[in-house]
């Protein structure tokens, strides 16, 4: 009732608002933090439209295309559980997507269900369906708990319990894991770190996924200034780095237009200029 109060009764067209809702459901966190890890494709353990409303939520905030897998549930995998399914999947991903990591969040269909993610993305490893050097992250995130700032929470717990190894021998590096915050957050907790000359891990780090024009590596191609636009800014690369290697930056597809046409890039690594036909250098993080 309190949040009807405040709701006013006249209706406005907003073209260039996004009113985000101000809590939603884990996995949307969950997803958000999967995305901070280089070479991570985040899945969904349940339906498909959960899936497609996580991603939507994501992608009409950040207005950037967000991917995601996800294990279909059916009417058999709401009754038996989804392990079949969710193998099925991991097997998939890796086959045809090749990412470095998965990470899986569950849902609500998938936790009344009781699916144990544990034993699942063991038996997908048992079974050879987890390539060698690969990895597959998990947490356990209900939606009918907490808020998106839980299930991010419960995500990054994730993350660590898998990546972080104790070696005995400090690295002389210091760990920044972030609050559910925006990926310039993120990009400003490195940008003071490395002003005060410390090494740092940021874990998760969105930089450069969900704000793609604005990372601008050191071997990326510099564009040609518009014509009516500033020139973009360029990031170090010591400054955007990923937590764990190389930002994962969009393949760079750029069309001139007809009056840029004429312009062109250099390669950091190669002396002469390229055109639009660019060929990466042998330093493209990929």
């Amino acid at each position: 009732m309190a949040l009807l109060r405040h709701t006013t009764g006249e209706i406005k067209e907003r073209k260039a608002l996004t009113v985000n809702p101000a809590k939603t459901c884990q996995p949307v966190g969950a997803m958000y933090a999967s995305l901070g890890v280089h070479g991570c494709f985040p899945h969904s353990h349940g339906s498909q439209g959960c899936c497609a409303y996580h991603r939507s939520t994501l992608t009409r905030h950040f207005k950037e295309p967000v991917i995601a897998g996800t294990s279909s549930f059916t009417e058999g995998s709401s009754v038996f559980g989804g392990q079949a399914n969710l193998i099925t999947a991991i097997e998939n991903i890796f086959t045809i997507y090749d990412p470095e990591t998965i990470a899986v969040h569950t849902t609500c269909l998938s936790e009344t269900i009781g699916d144990d993610l544990r034993q699942i993305t063991q038996k997908a490893r048992d079974d050879g369906k987890v390539p060698e050097g690969k990895h597959i992250i998990y947490a356990s995130t209900p939606s009918y708990v907490g808020t998106h700032v839980t299930g991010y929470s419960n995500m990054v717990k994730g993350i660590l319990r898998c990546f972080a190894k104790s070696t005995g021998t400090p690295n002389g590096k210091v760990n920044i894991i972030p609050g559910f915050c925006e990926p310039s957050d993120m990009a400003e907790m490195r940008r003071i770190a490395t002003m005060m000359g410390i090494e740092c891990i940021v874990v998760p780090d969105t930089n450069g996924v969900l704000n793609g024009p604005l990372a601008i590596t050191k071997c990326t191609p510099r564009v040609g200034p518009h014509p009516r636009k500033s020139p973009p800014r360029a990031i170090p690369w010591a400054a955007s780095a990923s937590a764990f290697g190389p930002p994962p930056t969009r393949s760079t597809i750029w069309t001139p237009s007809a009056r840029c046409r004429a312009r062109s890039w250099t390669c950091p690594s190669a002396s002469r200029p390229r055109t639009a036909s660019w060929t990466p250098c042998a330093k493209w993080p990929g």
